[in-house]
């Protein structure tokens, strides 16, 4: 008797699946999910027209972008058409800090390290800027020199996005 039962069920899914194969119907039928399910479940169905919710993540091995200058962008439902791409960081001017201590480069000039973070991603950015005094006593501690540095003409020619707020 159980063997009976078992050849029908595999005699009837069998016989379903060659049923479904000729159907040109969508795999998923649309209508059968009610709104509720839909929206829970979004990432299940294509959505042409998509309220992106944008997601920004660092860079750390690729070697056509440079992780201190972007990170990538996409969208966190993943079931529309944006395509994941690569933005600029977005710092505020006053979250810099500078570094103590000072890099000599192989130019053999004395530098800054300054730090900040992306307000996006939260990646932390590292900038080598010249010390205009070219004093190794500078690197001690900050004695001021880059005090009267104008940020916003340094980081003119930069891709970063310079944040208002």
């Amino acid at each position: 008797m159980k063997r009976r039962i078992l050849w029908l069920i595999s005699i009837t899914v069998c016989l379903g699946l060659f049923v479904s194969c000729q159907n040109d119907r969508f795999y998923l039928d649309l209508s059968a999910f009610g709104e509720a399910f839909r929206e829970e479940n979004a990432e299940m169905f294509y959505h042409e027209k998509c309220d992106h919710f944008l997601r920004y993540r660092k860079i750390y091995d690729n070697p056509g972008i440079n992780g201190n200058q972007y990170h990538i962008v996409y969208c966190h439902w993943g079931h529309c058409s944006f395509e994941e791409h690569a933005e600029p960081h977005t710092i505020d001017l006053s979250s810099m800090s500078l570094y103590t201590g000072i890099s000599v480069k192989e130019n053999g000039y004395i530098y800054h390290r300054v730090l900040t973070e992306c307000q996006l991603c939260g990646a932390q950015i590292i900038w080598f800027v010249l010390c205009h005094r070219q004093d190794k006593s500078c690197g001690l501690r900050d004695e001021g020199c880059l005090n009267d540095m104008d940020w916003r003409e340094l980081l003119c020619d930069t891709p970063y996005v310079i944040s208002d707020d």
